[in-house]
C-alpha cells in the first residue's frame, strides 16, 4: 500500500513531565484557551487543573477555561465555546483531558480561524456537504487518560445529538504541535476508564489487522505487539492503579495506536463505524461501545480470516486450538474480557425506554449513511476482510445481547 505520513507532533513522554510543562510552552504566545471537563473545573481532579494554571501563570501567560466538554462532545458544546473563543482571541488551544477534550480542542483551533460551527467541517457521509479548512491554531494536548490517540493524530469524534448523528473531523491543521505525555495523570481515573481506554487502543489498531485479509508482516507484528502489551499492564494498573511502569505501557500504546505508525496496510475502519451509531443513540462511551464490538466482529471475521485468528488468540493469550477460530476467540479474548471487567452486552449500554431492536436499527442506519462503501450495481457494504452488509451488521449487532 502506498501512503504518505508525517508526524510533525514534537511529545514529551514521561511521569513527572507535566511539572514541567511550563518550559515547553513557552514561544506558543501569552494568550491560550484552554479546553478541559467539568471534573478538573469543579471535580476530585481540581489540582491538576490549578498546577497547569500557576505554571502558566510563572510565566505570564492569559488564560481562558472552558470546561464544559461532555464523554461524547456535542456540536452545540463545541459552537458554545467557539463563540468565547473566538472573543477572547488566543494564540494557540490547549487540551487538558481525555480524547474527548482533545478533539473538542481541535474544533475549537478550527473554528478560531474558520467561520462558521463545526457541523459545516465534518464528514457525514458520500456526496453530503463538508467545508474545507487549511488552518488551525496551535494545539497542545495534556492527555490525561491513556486510550484515543487524540494526543498524536489528525482525526476528532463529534456528536450532533438534535439529528443523533456522530461524526468525524480531518486535517494535517488539526494535528497537535506539543502533546505532554505523563502517565502520572492518569494515575486517579477510574476502573472503568482505564477498561475502556485500553480497549479503545486496542480496537484502534485490530482495526486493519482484521479487516484486510492480505498480509502485512511489518504491521500485523507492531499490531499484536501493542495489544499484547495492553493485554498485561491493564490487570496491573487495576490491582495497583499507581503503578507508574504499567501505566507508562498503556499511555505509550495509546499514543501510538493511531499516529500513523501503522501505515501501509490496507483495511477499513468497520468496528468504529458501528460504534459511532451505537453512542450517538445511546450515548456509550467510545471504548466501551468499541469493547462490545470487537469481539463479535472477529467471531464474524473468523469465516474469513481463520489463521489470523487462530494466530491472535495463541500469541497473545497462549490458546491451543489449531483448528476452530471460534473456540480459539472464545477460550482467549472472550474470557479475558469478561475477566476484567471489558465483555458489554446491549443491556449495559441502552438509555432507560429505548429498545435493543430500534437501537441496533439506528446503529445500522448510521453505519451505512456515514461509513458505507457505495459502488454501482453492489450492496452498500462496510469496508472489511469479509465485508459487511446491513444483514451481516444485523447479525452481528445481535450477537451483542448475548
Amino acid at each position: 500500500m502506498q501512503f504518505d505520513w508525517t508526524f510533525p507532533v514534537k511529545v514529551v513522554f514521561g511521569v513527572g513531565k507535566f511539572s514541567q510543562a511550563f518550559k515547553h510552552l513557552r514561544g506558543f504566545g501569552k494568550r491560550v484557551f484552554i479546553v478541559t471537563s467539568n471534573s478538573f473545573e469543579k471535580g476530585p481532579r481540581r489540582s491538576v487543573l490549578d498546577n497547569l494554571l500557576k505554571q502558566l501563570d510563572s510565566i505570564n501567560v492569559e488564560y481562558m477555561v472552558f470546561s464544559s466538554i461532555e464523554a461524547n462532545p456535542r456540536t452545540s458544546t463545541v459552537d458554545l465555546a467557539a463563540a468565547k473563543l473566538r472573543e477572547f482571541k488566543p494564540k494557540y488551544v490547549l487540551a487538558l483531558g481525555g480524547g474527548s477534550v482533545m478533539d473538542s480542542a481541535k474544533f475549537l483551533a478550527l473554528l478560531a480561524e474558520n467561520p462558521g460551527f463545526i457541523y459545516e467541517y465534518a464528514y457525514k457521509g458520500s456526496g453530503q456537504p463538508m467545508k474545507p479548512f487549511q488552518k488551525a491554531l496551535p494545539i497542545v494536548c495534556i492527555p490525561t487518560v491513556a486510550a484515543t490517540s487524540s494526543e498524536t493524530d489528525s482525526y476528532g469524534v463529534v456528536t450532533n445529538w438534535g439529528v443523533k448523528r456522530k461524526v468525524t473531523i480531518f486535517g494535517d491543521p488539526l494535528l497537535p504541535t506539543l502533546s505532554i505525555i505523563d502517565p502520572e495523570l492518569t494515575f486517579s481515573i477510574s476502573a472503568k476508564q482505564t477498561i475502556d481506554g485500553a480497549f479503545d487502543m486496542i480496537t484502534h489498531v485490530m482495526e486493519t489487522y482484521l479487516s484486510t485479509a492480505r498480509p502485512a508482516p511489518l504491521q500485523d507484528n507492531l499490531t499484536e505487539a501493542i495489544v499484547e502489551t495492553v493485554i498485561e499492564a491493564l490487570p496491573l494498573v487495576l490491582k495497583n492503579p499507581h503503578d507508574a511502569e504499567a501505566r507508562s505501557q498503556l499511555s505509550w500504546c495509546g499514543a501510538l495506536a493511531l499516529s500513523g505508525v501503522l501505515s501501509g496496510r490496507n483495511g477499513g475502519f468497520p468496528i468504529h463505524a458501528l460504534e459511532h451509531g451505537l453512542s450517538a443513540y445511546t450515548d456509550v462511551a467510545h471504548g466501551r461501545g468499541l469493547a462490545m464490538l470487537l469481539p463479535r466482529v472477529m467471531a464474524f471475521d473468523s469465516e474469513k480470516i481463520p489463521e489470523k485468528i487462530l494466530r491472535f488468540n495463541k500469541k497473545i493469550f497462549g490458546t491451543k486450538e489449531t483448528s476452530n477460530p471460534l473456540k480459539a476467540l472464545e477460550h482467549g479474548l472472550n474470557t479475558y474480557m469478561k475477566n476484567v471487567g471489558a465483555w458489554t452486552m446491549f443491556s449495559e449500554i441502552l438509555l432507560p425506554g429505548q429498545k435493543v431492536e430500534e437501537i441496533l436499527e439506528n446503529t445500522i442506519e448510521h453505519a451505512f449513511e456515514t461509513g458505507a462503501i457505495l459502488k454501482r450495481d453492489q450492496e452498500p457494504y462496510l469496508e472489511n476482510s469479509r465485508n459487511i452488509t446491513k444483514q451481516d451488521a444485523r447479525e452481528i449487532l445481535s450477537q451483542c445481547s448475548i
